[in-house]
């Protein structure tokens, strides 16, 4: 992609990722909770497989 909108693209993803690692990392050591009770259903669902 080139331009802006290619650069605003790939910022995008780069925050979406690292949005998810940090919310990943805080729900694991419990320093946040999920708020959204379907992901909140899916999150408690994956850990009876751990």
């Amino acid at each position: 992609m080139k331009g802006k909108h290619g650069r605003s693209f790939c910022y995008l993803v780069c925050i979406n990722i690292l949005d998810g690692f940090i919310t990943y990392w805080g729900i694991q050591y419990g320093w946040i909770e999920e708020a959204n009770p379907l992901m909140r259903a899916v999150f408690k669902w994956i850990h009876l497989f751990s």
